[in-house]
């Protein structure tokens, strides 16, 4: 089983986006509404969703495997 990917809510969303690209190397591939998605190296669209909100949370978590 693996993290897919995961949707947070930041009450600063440009920063929490911005931490994400600068240290972390993850590229924004997308943002509309209040909403930035961003991605690593690997072959889905984004791993990281980052949401404007009051407060910090994590909002939903996608998990992938095999039968195996």
């Amino acid at each position: 089983m693996q993290l897919r990917s995961i949707e947070w809510q930041m009450p600063d969303r440009e920063a929490a986006a911005a931490f994400l690209q600068n240290p972390w190397g993850l590229v924004a591939v997308a943002s509309r509404g209040d909403t930035t998605w961003l991605r690593g190296t690997g072959a889905h669209h984004y791993a990281v969703a980052v949401t404007q909100g009051p407060d910090r949370r994590v909002l939903s978590t996608t998990l992938s495997g095999s039968m195996e």
